[in-house]
């Protein structure tokens, strides 16, 4: 049945008729599909098909909840207009007042001089105030227009023109920037641009300007197929003006399986220097990360048994002691329930090589078996060389 097909009660405790107006007074009710209208008072023009309500109004339909003082409605477009109302959006959020909502029928909504936020009712963490709002339900997204960004009450930030997503929908464009000052880096501002490249691809370029150092330019990359999710991170600070050098950090993970049973995991950290972390803020490291993994792993894994390879180093900063390079490891464990007297097998083997950047250290090559059934027997066979 289409939307001028869709018939409309109107319920009240009083109703007057003149010609083809009608007046509806006292607890009245008006439904129509998925739509439903309260208020103290209603006007119904029959050849215009358009009701005006009044007094204490509350409107709801399948979107949005409303309260306000005064209603106009198209009843075979849907369009309606509110007058000094509260609103609060089904589904994915958002809420707040506005001056005036003009709802276009279509899942379109305007607020004129208006106030919006998606924190949960009572809760002031974060609002917008604008000039001009549009929600777009259908396409879950927000553009504002003269907008004033309030957290805790307290304006932060104004922007000319912002959109941005009202749902977990994902768009392109800029995202709030970050200031700060600080004694090492003087007066710095963080602009990250994310970037939407696709449903399982996205990116987010940041660069951020430093009075003191100069600008760093950090691009990450994070994917997901189905062989596996990863990240792919670079830092780059091509002048240093204190330290008088270029500095840069790489960072590389990733984990999934990329055939049956067969599994690879990496991950991958490494900076310019020792003071990278005590001087440049990232989230790949801290100034107490003295030791930055880069290991390699494949493993092929089968219900009672599994075996894996492993290559490990690390990349270690200022004075702390270098541990071996693994390469490669290789392992295999296996176990099988036994059906007699409780008994079961289970095996590890492993045998690894280590050797040391340092020449003075000697490499070695390291077997370790255990077996248990239900005894275990440990042997350790170590066989060194000096270079």
């Amino acid at each position: 049945m289409s939307s001028q097909e869709t018939p409309v009660n109107i319920n009240a405790r009083q109703a007057f008729g003149y010609s083809d107006k009608y007046l509806y007074q006292d607890e009245v009710t008006l439904t129509q599909g998925d739509k439903f209208l309260a208020a103290d008072k209603l006007t119904y023009l029959k050849n215009e098909n358009t009701i005006t309500a009044e007094g204490d109004v509350n409107y709801v339909d399948g979107g949005v909840t409303l309260y306000s003082d005064k209603i106009e409605s198209q009843l075979e477009t849907k369009q309606a207009t509110l007058y000094n109302a509260d609103y609060q959006f089904h589904g994915q959020g958002g809420r707040g007042k506005a001056e005036r909502i003009y709802d276009n029928g279509l899942d379109l909504y305007e607020f004129n001089n208006s106030t919006y936020s998606a924190c949960p009712p009572e809760d002031n963490t974060w609002a917008l105030d604008t000039s001009t709002l549009y929600i777009d339900n259908e396409n879950d997204m927000g553009t504002a227009y003269n907008a004033v960004l309030r957290v805790k009450d307290v304006p932060v930030f104004y922007f000319p023109y912002i959109s941005y997503p009202i749902s977990d929908k994902r768009k392109t464009g800029l995202l709030l920037p970050n200031y700060e000052i600080s004694e090492t880096n003087g007066f710095t501002v963080t602009q990250p641009l994310y970037i939407n490249i696709a449903p399982n691809m996205d990116a987010t370029i940041t660069p951020t300007y430093m009075t003191d150092r100069g600008t760093l330019l950090a691009t990450e990359y994070r994917y997901l197929f189905d062989f596996g999710t990863g990240t792919l991170h670079a830092e780059n600070l091509s002048n240093d003006r204190i330290r008088d050098d270029s500095r840069y950090l790489y960072h590389f993970d990733h984990a999934g399986n990329f055939a049956k049973n067969w599994h690879f995991s990496a991950d991958y950290t490494k900076v310019s220097d020792d003071y990278y972390f005590s001087d440049i803020n990232t989230n790949y490291g801290t100034q107490s990360d003295n030791q930055l993994l880069q290991t390699g792993k494949i493993s092929y894994r089968e219900s009672n048994w599994n075996s894996e390879l492993e290559v490990r180093k690390f990349q270690i900063l200022g004075n702390g002691d270098t541990p071996h390079i693994v390469e490669p490891k290789l392992a295999f464990s296996a176990y099988q329930p036994i059906d007699w007297q409780n008994l079961q097998f289970d095996w590890y083997s492993e045998m690894t090589k280590f050797d040391h950047n340092d020449d003075d250290v000697y490499p070695a090559l390291v077997f370790i078996s255990s077996r248990h059934s239900p005894y275990r027997f440990i042997t350790i066979q170590c066989l060194s060389t000096q270079n």
